[in-house]
C-alpha cells in the first residue's frame, strides 16, 4: 500500500491530495487545529486500505477526502474557565519552550 502511495506521489498523481492538505491546513490554523503531513498520509493510507478491504480496489481518488480531512467549524470556539473571559489554550498543543540564554532553544540540557 505504501509503495502505491509513494509511487503516486512521485508521479504527481497525488497532486489533488497535496492541494487538499495545504488548503485544509491553512483553514485549520485559523481555528487552532493542526495535522502534520505524516498524519494526513497515514489517514490516506487508512482510507485506501479500507477501500481495498471493502471493495477490493486500490483507488487513489479525491472522493477519499471526507474520510481524511475532518470538517472544520466556521468560527473558532472560545473556551472560558470559571466564567472569566480568559481564553484557555488547547490541551492538544504544547506551548513552545522559551529559548535559553545561549540561543539554543533547548531546555534542561546544559553542556
Amino acid at each position: 500500500m505504501q509503495e502505491t502511495i509513494n509511487h503516486a506521489n512521485a508521479t504527481g498523481d497525488l497532486a489533488w491530495f497535496n492541494a487538499a492538505y495545504r488548503a485544509w491546513r491553512i483553514e485549520a490554523e485559523k481555528i487552532g487545529r493542526v495535522m502534520s503531513y505524516a498524519e494526513a498520509l497515514a489517514r490516506l493510507r487508512k482510507a485506501v486500505t479500507k477501500r481495498l478491504i471493502t471493495l477490493d480496489v486500490i483507488n487513489l481518488d479525491a472522493d477519499l477526502l471526507p474520510g481524511i480531512f475532518p470538517e472544520l467549524p466556521k468560527e473558532r470556539a472560545e473556551n472560558y474557565v470559571d466564567d472569566l473571559k480568559k481564553p484557555v489554550p488547547s490541551s492538544r498543543t504544547r506551548p513552545r519552550p522559551k529559548p535559553r540564554a545561549d540561543g539554543s532553544g533547548r531546555r534542561g540540557i546544559s553542556h
